[in-house]
């Protein structure tokens, strides 16, 4: 009889511990798969809060390019940098679980003060919605760590930092600041400069520079300002500019073809503002959506062959 009562004692432990395992699963049934399971490939629209009072990021799919709108204004995001939250989002896996209670949230910076929220929709349905916090790198193991919590859970989740971290989501990645990139390998066959009063067409012949059948130029000069038009970034947006009165002050214009016509050709306009502390905007043909700010210094100081003067390429005679 007393073997009998160890025996059911044994079975009714063992069964409570069974249904106990099975209630802590169903509880966590995140931490040994992916925390978020989607198709990103039909993500329409990433919504970013970044902490405190920083201003909303929107990001949304048009096409195979992404628009960025901040304050209202909307120039082209970065699409390496979409894709890496995207392909983040879809790989996220747990570490381990950092913690389960809300009123340690601040530890892991997850608090409104410190976390950025992300919301990700769907053809515009709210898909996914999460904070992340404070990221930790290990120079020994050279592995680092982001902090993350669902939303309307209280759970803490470390998440391999290299997927996705805070700073991937803020407009110094998010941002596209290219004006003009050349295509890799290249060669510019003409280069055309107008300004209100006057044009010029520079022709590349027989590996040289000319202006017109009489001038030659010097082609190691002319090719290094002209290298500088391949890879023309922006630092500050002209976010004030009325586009539609942009005619009205116009400065130059630069136009560049390559020597397969149907391979690249573009347009550099540079707009002249006196009212303006920095006076000069830049606009490119193949980033349309951004409008960029320079001084005498700046940009413009790469791309105005006034403001460098025929002299640096002319070859005496």
């Amino acid at each position: 009889m007393r073997n009998l009562w160890l025996l059911i004692t044994l079975i009714v432990v063992l069964g409570g511990y069974g249904l106990f395992r099975k209630y802590w699963e169903q509880r966590r049934p995140s931490f040994q798969t992916e925390l978020i399971e989607m198709d990103t490939s039909q993500v329409s629209l990433i919504q970013i809060n970044p902490p405190g009072e920083e201003t909303e990021i929107l990001l949304r799919r048009l096409e195979d390019r992404w628009i960025m709108t901040v304050d209202n204004t909307n120039t082209l995001a970065k699409n390496s940098a979409v894709q890496k939250i995207l392909r983040g989002v879809s790989q996220l896996q747990t570490k381990y679980l950092a913690e389960a209670e809300p009123n340690r949230w601040e530890v892991y910076d997850l608090n409104p003060a410190k976390a950025t929220a992300v919301k990700i929709y769907v053809q515009d349905q709210l898909k996914e919605s999460f904070t992340i916090g404070a990221y930790h790198y290990n120079q020994q193991t050279e592995k680092s760590v982001s902090y993350l919590r669902l939303k309307g859970q209280n759970e803490v989740y470390a998440i391999d930092g290299g997927l996705l971290s805070k700073g991937d989501l803020g407009l110094k990645k998010l941002r596209d600041r290219r004006i003009m990139e050349f295509p890799a390998g290249a060669k510019v066959s003409s280069l055309w400069y107008e300004t209100p009063d006057t044009s010029w067409q520079f022709v590349a012949r027989n590996g040289n520079w000319e202006i017109s059948a009489a001038i030659s130029f010097d082609t190691i000069a002319f090719n290094k300002m002209l290298a500088q038009f391949g890879e023309l970034q922006g630092t500050q947006l002209a976010g004030e500019f009325d586009e539609l009165q942009a005619d009205s002050f116009f400065h130059h214009r630069v136009r560049i073809q390559m020597q397969d016509p149907s391979e690249w050709s573009h347009t550099l306009t540079c707009y002249r503002d006196s009212s303006r502390k920095q006076p000069y905007v830049i606009h490119s043909s193949q980033f349309p959506t951004s409008w960029w700010l320079s001084d005498s210094s700046g940009i413009y100081n790469k791309i105005s062959l006034s403001n460098l003067g025929l002299k640096d390429f002319v070859i005496p005679q």
